[in-house]
């Protein structure tokens, strides 16, 4: 939400509000709201967040335990920026 946010404000809108995990804005900023809020889901996602928080989780691991872990799981053929133009997104 706050990379949504900042975005929209850089973009000089400065009507909308938010509650939980909803936005909410003036009727004719909906448009900016909903293609920011998909541009930033599609950036904050497609980062292999995975493997980056299992490394983070691995580092205070002893060598012993390390060993011991599987091996991360290949990934599938998602495509984030689909996210990008989707009409049915979170709607």
């Amino acid at each position: 939400m706050a990379m949504v946010v900042n975005e929209l404000y850089a973009r000089g809108v400065r009507n909308f509000w938010m509650i939980h995990d909803s936005f909410g804005a003036p009727f004719a900023q909906c448009d900016e709201v909903f293609r920011s809020t998909r541009e930033q889901f599609a950036e904050l996602m497609s980062g292999d967040l995975l493997r980056e928080w299992t490394e983070h989780v691995i580092a205070g691991l002893p060598e012993g335990a390390r060993a011991k872990l599987p091996s991360l799981p290949e990934y599938g053929d998602l495509d984030l920026n689909a996210v990008r133009d989707s009409v049915y997104a979170w709607f």
